[in-house]
């Protein structure tokens, strides 16, 4: 059995997309039994070091990861790079030998690989990144919108023989049904991301706000799920609506409690207006019996194509046909059997690993 490396410069407690992939394969292969050590500096924001050397360690982080990839990348049979910093890491480090050991995952657009950016070219970081690539056993996109993205910035000749695109799936054996309540005649919509205007807030807001007014008698609640930016404005435009009393903040919630919260409701809502790279969010969602409903932007429509019922409205949609997208799948969820996803995050971890 492979002994593996998992090196993400990014891993929780920060939060981010490539953070919560990191966590997934890691807990995956832990579950599969599989040997799996993960290089991080994840380690440092718990530690009780002074606040200056915390800021001094996370400032240098690329010299802060070199005694253990000069010297103990021979320990392993395959390292998962998994984020920006870890590819650029590898490529400034290990040698050739070890570079073909070396899978990387691209989840977005990379902003150090921006050619304005003076602290990138002081530290070459597109040199060092690209030589990864080169020599590197394969590159997987977390979409196909990504991928296509992605070599606006930087050259694919010579790697596109292994470059593969490769879907985040969900745990399975955290999000399902967490209950059998019936919500019959009742539309119960949640909403689950970083509250930021852009995840199409806004939209949502106007959309059940019309679609209140136009149903006085409508059984309607929103919970929303999440803290951000966005987050006292969207308090106030509700406090002063027809709304008022039927949406519920949650604020921030542990991982763990989402199942129950997806479970309590039949619509999913997330009109992000952001050109995301995937939507896990829809899939957790789906696989606890919600109907979805989401953007035709990004890689939004690719994680659609996992999910048995839901609908992607265009961006530029009204509030009347956002409303109305709710009010149908409504009247769908009565016929339809219980919503599921098919991706799950062993699917991923399977292609990643070849375990």
């Amino acid at each position: 059995m492979k002994k593996i490396l998992l090196f993400s410069h990014e891993y929780p407690p920060a939060i981010g997309g490539a953070g919560s992939v990191a966590q997934n394969i890691f807990n995956t292969a832990k579950k599969l039994n599989v040997e799996i050590d993960i290089l991080s500096l994840n380690w440092l924001r718990s530690s009780n070091l002074p606040r200056f050397l915390k800021k001094a360690i996370l400032q240098l982080w690329p010299m802060t990861y070199a005694p253990f990839l000069i010297f103990h990348a021979n320990r392993y049979d395959l390292i998962i790079c998994n984020d920006g910093a870890s590819i650029y890491c590898a490529g400034l480090y290990l040698s050739n030998k070890n570079l073909k050991k070396v899978k990387c995952i691209i989840h977005g657009v990379e902003p150090l690989l921006q050619q304005n950016n003076r602290k990138a070219n002081f530290i070459n970081f597109k040199g060092n990144y690209s030589k990864c690539l080169a020599h590197c056993k394969e590159i997987f996109f977390v979409s196909e919108y990504i991928k296509g993205r992605f070599s606006k910035d930087i050259d694919t000749n010579g790697i596109l023989d292994k470059i593969k695109v490769s879907h985040n799936g969900i745990d399975k054996n955290l999000f399902y049904p967490a209950s059998t309540q019936q919500h019959k005649n009742q539309i119960r919509i949640v909403s689950v991301s970083r509250i930021v205007e852009r995840k199409g807030y806004k939209k949502s807001f106007e959309a059940v706000l019309y679609l209140k007014k136009s149903n006085p008698s409508i059984d309607i609640k929103w919970t929303i799920v999440g803290d951000g930016a966005y987050l006292n404005n969207l308090k106030t435009q509700v406090s002063q609506s027809a709304i008022s009393e039927d949406v519920i903040f949650l604020g921030q919630v542990n991982q763990s409690k989402l199942p129950q919260i997806y479970s309590n409701n039949n619509i999913f809502l997330l009109l992000t207006e952001l050109e995301e790279a995937f939507g896990l969010a829809y899939l957790e969602a789906a696989n606890c019996g919600c109907y979805v409903i989401g953007s035709d932007i990004g890689g939004v429509p690719e994680a659609f194509k996992y999910i048995s019922h839901g609908k992607l409205i265009d961006t530029s949609a009204s509030t009347h046909e956002i409303s109305d997208a709710i009010l149908s799948a409504e009247h769908l969820i009565k016929s339809l059997p219980t919503n599921k996803c098919l991706r799950s995050i062993d699917d991923f971890f399977h292609e990643i690993t070849d375990e």
